[in-house]
């Protein structure tokens, strides 16, 4: 009798782990099966096949994880793929990528709560981006160590803690996986300016000039990439005359809005150019630059008008003057509330003084 219990002992066991074999390899397949739905933009469809996998396989993390990105897709299910993250980390607190998914998440939940809300203050959003904060952290020191954690956890210290020098440390890890990524050297060079390192912005804006002048003389770079980085050549210089503006050197503010033009007319350049005139030029060019600004715009941005108004209110032409106050403010309502006399001043000063930061009028 021991003989044929031992010997029935053993066989069950073995069914056991066959049994969790073959549970195990049905759960990977219907995830891939998953994946693959996930993989064409079906998320939906993908639902089941992740139910089924974590079925059974209860701590099938990658599953979990998987399902939380297929609940959350278009804000579906924020609970449940929040739900799927903790589960992930009750399992394994030390899969990094689960706490950045949180903060995705996190901030998701954030933008549908400002949707229902209205304007919040502040004080009363800043505890959510400190949970957000908490989460990348955890995830980096987790090891998800990528271009995304440490661009998002800097975009995060930038626009919302307050905290620009954080903010550059990580942009500059997140150059090291990607040193190409001109949005993030535009960034940094933004965290910098907040950082009062005006000559480390003017670096990186003036390291994506030279890389499109660069690449420009080389005739292997295919036409496509070549205009992507010719876009991103004319927005650093964009940045770049602005730069120089508050750094109060307009002769090389002129020349980045010129050669910003010549690459291609824009938008932005015509109203930098604008403004230089109106404190350094001619008023009439000044105005020439804001019809052609409000021009390409299609005539759509109230403050295009509100500038060209106070040009034409120093030149002394009140009847065009107060026709672009009353456009701009009936393009955006929002104008409504804009201190006309404290600008008209702001800017006779500026043009006076033949300064870009003057004292400003009380």
């Amino acid at each position: 009798m021991k003989i044929f219990y031992k010997i029935n002992l053993v066989i069950f066991t073995l069914l056991l782990l066959y049994s969790s074999v073959f549970a195990q390899q049905t759960a990977e397949e219907f995830y891939e099966k998953g994946l693959e739905k996930m993989k064409s933009g079906r998320y939906q469809e993908a639902l089941p096949f992740f139910d089924e996998a974590i079925k059974l396989n209860s701590f099938y993390v990658e599953a979990l994880l998987e399902r939380s990105r297929a609940r959350s897709n278009n804000k579906r299910d924020l609970p449940g793929a929040l739900a799927d993250i903790e589960t992930i980390l009750q399992i394994n607190p030390k899969f990094g990528e689960a706490y950045f998914e949180r903060a995705h998440l996190r901030r998701t939940m954030i933008f549908q709560m400002l949707k229902e809300k209205g304007q919040m203050r502040t004080s009363e959003i800043l505890p959510y981006h400190k949970a957000i904060l908490e989460d990348l952290n955890l995830a980096i020191e987790n090891g998800f160590k990528n271009k995304r954690s440490y661009s998002y956890r800097a975009e995060l210290q930038a626009r919302h803690l307050d905290n620009p020098a954080e903010a550059i440390k990580d942009y500059t890890e997140a150059l090291k996986f990607d040193p190409d990524d001109f949005n993030l050297l535009m960034n940094r060079s933004f965290a910098k300016r907040a950082n009062d390192d005006v000559q480390g912005a003017i670096d990186d804006l003036r390291e994506i000039i030279n890389r499109y002048d660069e690449a420009k003389a080389n005739k292997e770079i295919p036409a496509e990439k070549l205009n992507i980085l010719k876009s991103a050549a004319i927005m650093a210089l964009n940045n770049l005359s602005s730069t120089f503006a508050l750094d109060e050197k307009p002769e090389l503010q002129l020349w980045a809005i010129e050669k910003s033009i010549e690459l291609q007319p824009n938008t932005m350049a015509y109203l930098a150019r604008g403004r230089y005139q109106t404190i350094f030029g001619s008023l009439d060019d000044a105005i020439a630059d804001y019809n052609k600004a409000i021009e390409m715009s299609g005539g759509k941005v109230g403050h295009y008008f509100m500038s060209r108004g106070i040009v034409y209110h120093l030149q002394g032409k009140t009847v065009e003057a107060e026709a672009d106050f009353e456009q701009g403010k009936k393009i955006d309502p929002n104008l409504k509330n804009y201190n006309l006399r404290y600008w008209l001043e702001l800017v006779r000063r500026q043009r006076e003084q033949r300064k870009v930061k003057v004292e400003l009028p009380n």
